[in-house]
């Protein structure tokens, strides 16, 4: 079967009540003509819920214990020789935290917009101060660093914490104490630190803080598609490493050369869906209507694929062309449908 699999986290829309948006302010079908014959005639199933970074990897084909972190840390160590394959690998990646009286939110990560240079000098006197303590950092990119320490911890994905009150996300476990007491110490060692002193008079964002996450160990890979679609770097790294050919959304856009079965992840929401802001994702569910999901119909009707499924959260929906000339199962209202699903499936 010629397959074309879509990943859309947030498909049915932010946790707040989109139900009590007038109908005037939802996209009509005549702006979202494929989502509503995709929502009005696919088959729908109910997922166990899956954080970002699982549900990515399930697609291409690796799979781990569910009851352990995300293996993340691991697969990314394999661009690194430096590393031991026998130590305890995790994800020590830069963030901003903002703080008041009652919160501590992770407000931003790759939009610290670090520099190379500005990351090698964090990491360098990281490892500097903890270069007697059994920890070491190394530097995979600007916004990902990688941590060499034998804990036992269970972790949240950093996608998961993303605008979130992290008080109660902390890393939990075995060694949860030896943990934030490192997180202090690091936490002091940036308030200080040369780079941030710069960047705050440039009127730049920090780095205050690091989300260690990621830290499963076994996995296993088993292909089951040819050609993977995404912007997110740590995706397209994770492509070139098993050898899967990846393009960016642009491309498949725009009619590249793309072989089923296929993985299309479409993130370009997830900033409205941790921030709850309903108007960019129904711009977004727009956008999506535009750029992918006419192109992937359209390869439905000229038999590019034969089948179709879009997963979301707690919700996947397939579609074949069969399904699509099922005339007599009438269109409804995006509106209507995706508020029934968050009834039926939640979010």
């Amino acid at each position: 079967m010629s397959q074309c699999s879509i990943y859309f986290p947030g498909l049915l829309g932010p946790d707040v009540p989109v139900e009590a948006l007038a109908k005037k302010e939802w996209p009509g079908n005549q702006q979202l003509p494929f989502t509503a014959r995709l929502l009005s005639r696919g088959h729908y199933t109910k997922l166990t819920k899956a954080d970002f970074e699982t549900r990515v990897l399930n697609g291409m084909g690796i799979m781990f214990d569910a009851n352990h972190d995300v293996p993340i840390a691991r697969l990314r160590s394999q661009h690194i020789a430096q590393f031991n394959p026998e130590k305890r690998i995790w994800c020590l990646d830069p963030v901003f935290i903002q703080i008041d009286k009652e919160d501590a939110v992770a407000c931003a990560h790759e939009s610290i917009d670090l520099s190379e240079s500005e990351a090698l000098h964090l990491i360098d006197d990281l490892n500097t101060h903890f270069n007697e303590d059994g920890f070491k950092l190394y530097y995979h990119s600007e916004h990902r660093w990688l941590l060499e320490a034998d804990l036992e911890l269970t972790t949240v994905s950093l996608s998961s914490v993303m605008h979130q009150n992290i008080s109660y996300l902390q890393p939990g476990g075995e060694h949860e104490k030896r943990w934030r007491t490192l997180l202090n110490e690091i936490q002091m060692l940036l308030y200080n630190h040369p780079v941030n002193q710069a960047r705050e008079l440039r009127g730049e964002m920090p780095v205050n803080s690091v989300w260690l996450w990621g830290g499963g160990q076994a996995e296993q890979y088993e292909p089951i598609v040819n050609a993977i679609i995404c912007d997110e770097p740590w995706v397209n790294d994770l492509a070139q490493l098993y050898e899967i050919n990846v393009q960016a959304c642009n491309a498949f856009t725009h009619g590249g050369d793309l072989k089923a079965p296929m993985l299309l992840v479409y993130s370009a929401q997830l900033e409205a869906i941790r921030k709850n802001d309903v108007f960019a994702w129904i711009d977004s569910l727009k956008d999506f209507e535009a750029k992918i999901l006419s192109v992937v119909m359209q390869g439905l009707q000229d038999k590019t694929f034969d089948h179709l499924t879009v997963y979301s959260d707690t919700v996947s929906i397939s579609l074949d062309r069969k399904s699509l000339k099922k005339w007599w199962q009438r269109i409804k209202p995006v509106r209507d449908l995706i508020i029934q699903a968050r009834h039926d499936y939640g979010l």
